[in-house]
Parts: structure tokens; sequence; C-alpha cells
């Protein structure tokens, strides 16, 4: 018994991983049969959400990322900012 003809997406950009590896560009890659709407790649699904075939939005997606990812690195750092103003901290055991 022949299996069906898998759907393949001739380009697909990944923003999965948009803030460590920025956007991944994969060709020719099959959609899921399990998850509809999911990319399998390797050994697992990327969710619709994260990936698009279209360039502008996966840069708009991208940028959005980043904004998020910096912001909450400024808060860390406020709140570093503000606990070096303190005494130390010490713990005994």
């Amino acid at each position: 018994m022949d299996s069906p003809e898998k759907k393949t997406v001739p380009v697909a950009y990944v923003t999965k991983w948009a803030t460590t590896a920025g956007i991944l560009v994969l060709r020719d890659v099959e959609l899921s049969d399990v998850a509809p709407g999911s990319l399998w790649h390797l050994h697992g699904h990327i969710r619709p959400s994260d990936w698009t075939e279209d360039r502008v939005t996966a840069e708009g997606r991208w940028r959005q990322a980043m904004a998020k990812t910096a912001d909450a690195a400024e808060k860390k750092a406020k709140r570093l900012r503000a606990a070096a103003a303190l005494a130390p901290k010490y713990t005994e055991r």
C-alpha cells in the first residue's frame, strides 16, 4: 500500500526561536499529519503561530519577540540595580 503524497511548504519562515536563532528559513518542509497547520521539522512540530510563508510577517514577529525580550531584560536590570543599592544578602547553612 502506497502512502499518500505528503504536503510540503516551499518556503517557511520560522520565528519560534526568534530571540536566539533569528528567523529560520526552511525549504520544502512537510506539513504535519498529526497537528493540522503545523510543520514537521527534525523530530518535532512547529505550531502555526511560530511559522509563516510571508517574509514581512516573519520580520514583524521577530521585531515583536526582540522588543518583548528587551523589555524583560530592562525590568530585570532595574531590579538588579535596586538590589545592588541595598545591603548584601547572607545565607547561613
